[in-house]
């Protein structure tokens, strides 16, 4: 990536969420009426810029990368207030403003007055933000989905209770969450995702070594290159691979089955252990299984990468991709 200015968004006032991206929640307080606004800003980026970050509570946010050298939010805000004329007034004096102070970019969606008491209103805003994609990311929120794609840097993307969507990214990935699924694809960096009591999903992911880690939810690869350690905990794991690249992999769960398919015409060393469970070899060809009923090795090839499935309380199994 070119050498780049910071980019810095902050979302203070309001609460990023998804109606078309993101959503900004300010206050538990339930309110009886309700008043809407949309709400638009474009800003031009005189220069490049490395990283543009937003963190935020309860809001969610979507960040999709462009050809070009605008910044574009379009957001509807939802005020709530106790009287429908309280909300209607507050509605008709939000402003959204982009504003760049010291290298640092900042949304607002707030009144333009200052006579209102946050007290009295909350305020959801949904919104879409487009930017240049030759960019990194750093994201963060709470109770909220967070959503990226065809960014060209890395991207660090935290919230809880929020699911996790990240496609076409060309630089390293990292995502957590909790109670909340990750969902990956076209990852051309190395890929750090946890999460717990949800799944973790990810396909094409390509660099030289990942971490996949959960509790009480499952784990699902396909086509994953490089180097990868998969922690889980009350977890199925399952795996479907063209090939285990050189060097050692390990899968670790408990209380969950382990599941690999991988292409025939691989080359492997597959290490299989677990307690309270059965190792089962259903790969066909010249394979060599070295082992027990609990335990043992399965030779693919000349052997190539290797890798370590190990859980308790689980079935592991072997079998073709093909």
């Amino acid at each position: 990536m070119n050498e780049c200015k910071i980019f810095h968004l902050l979302i203070i006032t309001a609460i990023l969420g998804f109606a078309s991206g993101c959503y900004l929640e300010f206050s538990g307080t339930s309110f009886g009426y309700d008043a809407e606004a949309e709400l638009t800003g474009d800003v031009a980026v005189e220069e490049e810029f490395d990283v543009f970050e937003a963190h935020f509570i309860h809001g969610e946010i979507r960040v999709a990368g462009v050809e070009g050298d605008e910044i574009s939010v379009n957001a509807t805000a939802v005020v709530q207030a106790d009287s429908q004329e309280l909300a209607d007034e507050i509605a008709q004096d939000l402003e959204l403003v982009i504003d760049k102070r010291g290298g640092r970019w900042e949304l607002k969606v707030e009144p333009k007055s200052n006579k209102f008491s946050e007290d009295d209103y909350s305020l959801h805003v949904s919104c879409t933000v487009s930017l240049p994609s030759a960019v990194s990311l750093d994201l963060s929120t709470t109770h909220a989905d967070v959503d990226v794609r065809d960014i060209s840097g890395f991207v660090e993307a935290a919230t809880s209770h929020g699911a996790i969507s990240l496609t076409s990214i060309e630089g390293d990935a990292k995502a957590t969450t909790s109670h909340a699924v990750i969902k990956a694809s076209k990852i051309s960096g190395n890929a750090t995702f946890t999460t717990s009591h949800a799944n973790i999903e990810a396909r094409d992911i390509t660099g030289e070594e990942h971490t996949f880690t959960t509790s009480h939810g499952d784990v699902k690869l396909d086509d994953i290159r490089g180097t990868f350690t998969v922690t889980g905990s009350h977890s199925n794991v399952e795996m479907k691979l063209v090939a285990i690249d050189v060097g050692r992999s390990k899968v670790t769960t408990t209380h969950g089955d382990v599941a690999l398919f991988i292409a025939r015409d691989s080359d492997a060393t597959i290490s299989m252990t677990t307690s309270f469970g059965e190792v089962t070899d259903d790969f066909p060809g010249d394979a060599e299984f070295r082992g027990e009923e609990d335990r043992g090795t399965l030779t693919i090839g000349d052997g190539g990468g290797k890798i370590d499935l190990v859980t308790t309380h689980g079935d592991i199994s072997v079998k073709s991709r093909d």
